[in-house]
């Protein structure tokens, strides 16, 4: 009997780990599903855990997400997401696909430079920026997204005039509206879209400015997608966004509306 047992609990176990499907999905530097020779990051999906697990092309780790259940993949339980180098970079918890409670972020040496809470995704509470030495920078208290009250302090705790947190992104020559005013400009006087008001652009910017990446969102004809796509190659360089006064790349996208 003893013997039965054990072969059905072999057998079990072996259609269990043939039945699991993993699947590997290669992503671009927009998020975007694309082919391994243009991915920056793969994500490995097992129909038998409740894990994503997502890798850069190095094979080092990018993140590690608890989902809802097999086969779901509606976050739900820890994350953390890593640095190239293996360090964590960000940690926290989700809700139902959205940040829950408190996420913090770290500096690659490790010390955490922003600490964020969450209520359905949706920034509440208190957010906290540091120095570098562990010394609180800055303290913000949102509402469902929206700031209440922003303090900050100088590294000796004296009370400091505070700063715009995030600064827009928008070209280093123009104003903080100038990206949206000259795709405006160039998309109304080069492109015949007589039956488009709006043109949906997804960049990827990195921190030096440089648009990296670029998807046009809005279904266009072969023609005008090819003309956009010159216009955003050739547009001058980005300031890319601050966050605690550094420079750091960024995913944006842009509503353009056509006059």
């Amino acid at each position: 009997m003893y013997k039965v047992l054990l072969l059905l609990f072999v057998l079990f176990s072996y259609s269990k780990n043939v039945c699991a499907v993993n699947d590997t999905i290669y992503y671009d530097i927009l998020d975007e599903p694309t082919v391994k020779n243009q991915a920056v990051y793969f994500e490995v999906k097992d129909s038998a855990s409740i894990t994503l697990l997502g890798y850069y092309m190095t094979g080092a780790p990018k993140y590690k997400i608890e989902i809802l259940e097999t086969g779901n993949p509606i976050k739900e339980g820890f994350a953390t997401y890593y640095f190239p180098t293996g360090d964590i970079s960000s940690e926290g918890m989700y809700a139902n696909d959205l940040k829950e409670d408190v996420w913090l972020h770290r500096h690659a040496d490790g010390n955490i430079w922003y600490e964020s809470k969450y209520l359905n995704g949706k920034k509440n509470g208190d957010q906290k920026v540091y120095y570098k030495g562990g010394v609180i920078k800055r303290i913000s208290n949102y509402k469902d997204d929206e700031v209440l009250e922003d303090v900050c302090y100088t590294e000796q705790n004296k009370i400091d005039t505070c700063r715009p947190f995030a600064t827009p992104v928008y070209f280093s020559k123009e104003d903080s509206l100038g990206q949206q005013y000259i795709l405006q400009e160039c998309i109304a006087s080069k492109l015949n879209l007589k039956k488009v008001t709006s043109v949906v652009i997804k960049l990827f910017i990195r921190d030096d400015g440089k648009v990296l990446a670029h998807r046009i969102i809005t279904p266009l004809t072969a023609a005008s997608i090819k003309a956009l796509d010159n216009i955003i190659t050739n547009m001058p360089a980005w300031q890319a966004p601050t966050v605690d006064e550094s420079a750091h790349a960024t995913s944006i996208i842009l509503n353009i509306t056509i006059p």
